[in-house]
């Protein structure tokens, strides 16, 4: 026959919880942004230093900025999570960002096939101007859209 002890019930049914402990993605989300945006940085700089305005590099300079903001924007959870508003902004301002870094991807490729194709002129399919208003303006389209169609789900609770 087997006997089952249980422990007595606690004496304080109202204790007070201890502080809640740090998420761990939150630092890691934090500690990896941030050596992105140090590398990024000094790429720009880089770029900047050497005067490198060429339309490849203009592509690949704006897909680095969009990339720095988001991850600027990733930095700040915290102060997030309590203000719906910011909460909401943050993730409208995310969704812009990386909507830019993909579009930015995507003429970085079609640059690469129009140089590497012999249908186009020798110096791509757009001009360094276009790729920066197209890739912009697709990305500000893009989220304009989904803003007007799905505003409540912006900055919502995780589900």
């Amino acid at each position: 026959m087997v006997t089952l002890i249980l422990p007595r019930p606690s004496s304080r049914r109202n204790a007070e919880r201890p502080p809640p402990l740090t998420h761990p993605t939150t630092s890691t989300t934090s500690t990896t942004s941030t050596v992105l945006l140090f590398f990024v940085g000094a790429t720009l700089i880089l770029f900047l230093f050497l005067r490198v305005f060429t339309t490849d590099r203009v592509i690949q300079m704006n897909m680095e900025i969009a990339l720095a903001l988001a991850h600027v924007c990733l930095l700040f959870p915290s102060q997030a999570s309590s203000d719906v508003v910011l909460c909401r902004v943050l993730s409208i301002l995310l969704h812009l960002f990386f909507t830019a870094c993909f579009m930015f991807m995507f003429l970085e490729a079609l640059h690469m096939y129009a140089l590497v194709s012999y249908v186009v002129r020798k110096d791509g399919l757009l001009s360094r101007f276009q790729n920066v208003l197209v890739g912009w303006g697709i990305a500000i389209c893009v989220t304009l859209v989904t803003l007007c169609f799905c505003y409540e789900k912006y900055g919502g609770p995780n589900q």
